[in-house]
């Protein structure tokens, strides 16, 4: 992993945050039918990842810094989203390792994710004439309203 192309284009919040979500990783031993340990050991929690801004910011993180990490693991393929949670909602989002970044290249992006949006945010006035144009009118012909 350390050799790809991928990895080496990431920015340094970005590898620290991808050590970060490897480290979470749980392992467990692997045992033969007897019962006998086999020397091997098999991650148990690859795709049930926990990363919340509050467990970083703790850590001396800040906002802007943890959604450009997050944003650039996304793009270059290392992370994907399992669950996508809220912040209102006190539900936390949960990711999973993914193997897309053996396919990266430069100008490529892994990003699937759908950009959230606030419901009742103001977006301002815009140009109320041109708006009003390309509106077409619910009302019939003879409507008193609108005469």
């Amino acid at each position: 992993m350390v050799y790809s192309v991928a990895f080496r284009r990431l920015g340094s919040p970005s590898k620290d945050l991808l050590l970060m979500f490897l480290l979470k990783r749980d392992f467990k031993e692997v045992r033969d039918h007897k019962g006998k340990r086999k020397g091997e050991y098999v991650c148990t929690n690859n795709d049930n990842l926990t990363m919340s801004y509050k467990e970083l910011v703790a850590k001396g993180w800040h906002n802007q810094s943890i959604t450009r990490a997050k944003d650039q693991l996304f793009r270059h393929g290392f992370i994907e989203h399992v669950h996508r949670g809220g912040a209102f909602d006190k539900d936390i989002s949960i990711y999973k390792l993914s193997d897309k970044w053996k396919k990266w290249k430069p100008g490529m992006s892994f990003d699937d994710r759908k950009k959230g949006t606030r419901k009742g945010r103001f977006n301002g006035f815009g140009n109320s004439k041109s708006t009003l144009q390309n509106v077409t009118h619910p009302h019939t012909t003879d409507c008193c309203v609108c005469e």
